[in-house]
């Protein structure tokens, strides 16, 4: 059930900030893509409460430290206040 939902939360996050899933999950790190990463994570575990790891593996494999320092800051991404 979590990885329907995780799945479901990443496209919702990719629709709503208009990136593609290849620029969602690449290395990059320009401010809109870690934004969208940083949603996703932010949604994921607010609502799935699943693993660091599984959340990870939906935002391209990667950990999880750097977005959670992200999300700290969340309030300065006014415009993705409607996904949050």
């Amino acid at each position: 059930m979590s990885d329907y939902r995780l799945e479901y939360y990443r496209k919702v996050v990719i629709d709503r900030t208009g990136i593609s899933l290849e620029q969602f999950l690449s290395k990059s790190r320009k401010r809109e893509f870690v934004e969208a990463r940083q949603a996703f994570f932010l949604i994921a575990y607010t609502n799935v409460k699943c693993s660091y790891s599984q959340m990870g593996a939906y935002a391209g494999g990667r950990g999880y430290g750097d977005y959670w320092r992200g999300i700290i800051f969340r309030r300065n991404y006014k415009h993705l206040d409607d996904i949050v």
